[in-house]
């Protein structure tokens, strides 16, 4: 089964990037199976290029965030816990995650 074309499908993935960028470093969401885990993090990812195209359409060329989404600083990845738990990270990528040398 695809995923909904519309925007509007969307409410519960754009609230979890909405909650995740108000934390300092993100969210995780339980999920009771891998599979479940796996599918919300399609739709977390397709809910973000679904914002990209909507940006796209609705912004001139020459703004900032035309084809962007405000989401696409995240990670979204699944992960299992020592419990046997499946998560759904959604990880702020803002920031380099090491010390950085000029050559």
């Amino acid at each position: 089964m695809s995923l909904p074309n519309s925007l509007h499908a969307y409410i519960s993935e754009l609230d979890a990037f909405d909650r995740a960028s108000k934390s300092d470093k993100g969210i995780r969401i339980e999920m009771p199976s891998f599979s479940k885990a796996r599918h919300y993090a399609n739709r977390l990812n397709y809910a973000r290029k679904l914002d990209r195209t909507e940006n796209a359409k609705v912004l001139d060329e020459d703004m900032p965030m035309h084809g962007k989404s405000d989401y696409d600083c995240f990670m979204v990845s699944v992960k299992e816990d020592t419990a046997g738990c499946w998560w759904v990270y959604i990880e702020k990528n803002d920031v380099i995650p090491g010390e950085v040398e000029e050559l």
